[in-house]
C-alpha cells in the first residue's frame, strides 16, 4: 500500500494579478523540509536517451513485459537541484525521490529490477519517498510509509 498527499492550485485564477496561481512556495517548503530531515534529493526521468538529464549518476535499464526482456527505456538518475531552485521557478514536470543521506545511491539500486509497467511501485519499494511536480500547479508526495506523509503534513500546515 502506498500513501499520497497532493496539493494543487489547478484552475485557481488570481483576478488581481490576472494570472493562474502556482505553488512554487509550497514546493520550496516541502523540498526544504525533506532536505532538513536527513534526506538527499535526486531527480529521475524515464527515457530512451542518455541525454535526458544533465550529469547522470546512474542509469538503470527497465525490464519489459517478460522477466528476461529489457525495454529500450531506462531510468536516468542525477542529483537534484537545491530546494531554492524551485522557489520562484515555474516547473513543467519534475520527478524527484529522496533517500537517507547516509546511504549510497549505488548501493540502494544495486541488483534491483525496475519494470516499465510497474515503475512507480518498484521505485517506492526501494526509496522512502517520491515527489512529482506538474506545471507548478500540483505536487504529489508518495510513500510506502504512512508516517512520512503524516510528518510532511504536520510540519507544513
Amino acid at each position: 500500500m502506498y500513501y499520497s498527499f497532493q496539493i494543487s492550485t489547478f484552475g485557481k485564477y488570481n483576478n488581481e494579478k490576472h494570472e493562474y496561481e502556482t505553488i512554487e512556495q509550497v514546493i520550496y517548503e516541502v523540498l526544504s523540509l525533506l532536505k532538513k530531515s536527513n534526506f538527499a534529493m535526486y531527480q529521475y526521468t524515464i527515457s530512451i536517451s542518455n541525454d535526458a538529464l544533465e550529469s547522470p549518476l546512474i542509469t538503470i535499464p527497465l525490464q519489459g513485459k517478460t522477466r528476461f526482456l529489457f525495454s529500450r527505456k531506462k531510468c536516468i538518475i542525477c542529483e537534484a537541484n537545491d530546494a531554492s531552485f524551485y522557489r520562484d521557478r515555474v516547473v513543467s514536470n519534475d520527478k524527484l525521490f529522496f533517500i537517507e543521506k547516509d546511504k549510497s545511491i549505488d548501493q540502494i539500486f544495486k541488483d534491483k529490477i525496475l519494470t516499465e509497467e510497474n515503475f512507480k511501485s518498484d521505485l517506492l519499494n526501494i526509496v522512502p519517498l517520491t515527489v512529482e511536480i506538474y506545471e507548478s500547479e500540483e505536487i504529489t508526495i508518495t510513500s510506502a510509509v504512512k508516517e512520512q506523509i503524516v510528518f510532511i503534513v504536520e510540519n507544513l500546515f
